[in-house]
């Protein structure tokens, strides 16, 4: 049985892919369209203009292939902002203390591709946001970065949201 792909996110960051999916195929037919202009017979090389154009064709298509992944899940849940502060769930702001620093960071709990479209915002998949799901404020818990290092973090307070 195949698993089901479910992509987390908010309504403005889907309605941001959507945009940027626009854009790109805008940009991607752009440079198509560059590579046949500056290709001209026998002058391939030493053309700048035609390797410039076959750079943006690329990259377009690198962010084509991107946004349409993150699209062509088999469901797209919209993260709504969470008012609850008695424990983090996804959608709740977040104040955190790391432990060896004196100051706070506030932070959305949202979905991966929230934390690209939008400042402020972790990914429930990251390792702070795992750490978090669940922990009421007051709570301290050690979070494992990587194979080498952990930090210790406390959940100084927990915030409703106010997204979308």
């Amino acid at each position: 049985m195949k698993d089901r792909r479910v992509e987390l996110m908010t309504r403005g960051t889907l309605q941001n892919l959507f945009k940027v999916l626009e854009q790109s195929e805008k940009e991607k037919a752009q440079a198509l369209k560059s590579i046949g202009e500056s290709a001209r017979p026998g002058d391939w090389h030493d053309n700048f203009a035609l390797e410039q154009a076959h750079r943006d064709s690329y990259l377009a298509g690198k962010i084509l292939e991107m946004v349409q992944k993150m699209l062509q899940q088999d469901k797209i849940e919209i993260i709504k902002p969470v008012q609850d502060t008695e424990v983090v769930r996804i959608g709740n702001r977040v104040e955190i203390q790391y432990l060896d620093e004196p100051n706070t960071e506030i932070y959305t709990i949202g979905g991966p591709a929230d934390r690209i479209y939008n400042t402020g915002f972790i990914s429930y998949q990251s390792p702070i946001g795992q750490a978090a799901l669940g922990r009421k404020a007051g709570e301290v818990v050690e979070v494992r970065i990587n194979d080498q290092s952990t930090v210790a973090i406390k959940i100084v307070k927990i915030l409703p949201s106010n997204f979308d």
